[in-house]
């Protein structure tokens, strides 16, 4: 079986700076630097969720799609704050999403890790 360069259990897809997906939770939108479909990279709301914090609300992807997620925050890395999903947008809606930010952004690229 062949090794991958990484270890991530998931692909993830880093937003343009100029667009974001959008977390709703009770009321409050917190814009999605990075999505999979086991986790999301908030960079807005930091200080508001502690580590272990149970979340759940509506995620609106820069396509439309709205999905229900739910999740535990996993940690905070600086000016953003990392949720593991136990519900949320499915492969197929990333690999959506990855294609309509293509199709919208033809020259932005994602900076490598």
């Amino acid at each position: 079986m062949p090794r991958l360069a990484t270890r991530r259990e998931f692909f993830r897809f880093p937003y343009p700076v100029t667009t974001n997906a959008v977390l709703a939770i009770d009321g409050t939108n917190y814009k999605v630097a990075e999505i999979s479909e086991g986790g999301l990279r908030i960079i807005t709301g930091v200080g508001r969720f502690a580590v272990d914090s149970t979340l759940q609300g509506t995620l609106t992807l820069t396509m439309g799609l709205r999905c229900q997620v739910t999740g535990k925050v996993l940690r905070i890395d600086g000016d953003c704050f990392v949720v593991k999903l136990d519900a949320g947008p499915t492969c197929y809606d990333v690999i959506r999403e990855q294609r309509h930010i293509n199709k919208s952004f033809p020259d932005w690229k994602p900076q490598p890790v």
